[in-house]
């Protein structure tokens, strides 16, 4: 992570037992816990944010994206063989 001057700062609160569970894995991330906690915390904000990202096609380019979703499979047969094998732990 490059290093970058944090001038804001944010509290949290936690019980004993997260508190522990979080330096736990800190520690075993081999970081400290302000910068595990804020790479966690800054994770799960993109993820928030990816998951609210609007898509916006006109009616060409939506008939377009769905074309090879309502297609027929094409079929395949080396996919086929390999779906009826069966896996080494079930002979």
């Amino acid at each position: 992570m490059t290093a970058i001057a944090r001038r804001a700062t944010i509290t949290l609160h936690a019980s004993v037992s997260q508190r522990r569970m979080i330096e736990r894995a800190a520690r075993t991330a081999c970081t400290n816990l302000s910068d595990f906690m804020l790479e966690a915390a800054c994770e799960k904000a993109r993820q928030a944010l990816l998951d609210h990202t609007a898509v916006v096609l006109d009616s060409t380019q939506f008939k377009h994206v769905l074309a090879p979703v309502d297609a027929p499979a094409e079929q395949d047969s080396t996919l086929r063989t390999l779906l009826l094998r069966h896996a080494p732990w079930e002979i």
